[in-house]
């Protein structure tokens, strides 16, 4: 057995038991977000607005890729 070797480490009990707990467990999905989570915001809505800025300035800097491309040509 080499160091790395994560195929060849035995199961004990207790994994086997944090398995059938980790199957047993069903998700719900999440409620929708109202307007009132939206100012002041909620963590989820936090996490949205990262993202949401995030693509926008990827955005931009796309644009102003494109615009030096156009303009060098």
């Amino acid at each position: 057995m080499g160091l790395l070797d994560i195929y060849g480490l035995r199961r004990t009990p207790k994994d086997q038991q944090v398995k059938q707990a980790e199957e047993e467990e069903k998700l719900e999905p999440l409620p929708k977000i109202g307007m009132d989570e939206l100012w002041p915001p909620s963590p989820r809505v936090k996490l949205l607005y990262i993202g949401l800025g995030f693509g926008l300035f990827n955005f931009i800097l796309l644009g102003i890729w494109v615009y030096v491309m156009v303009a060098l040509r």
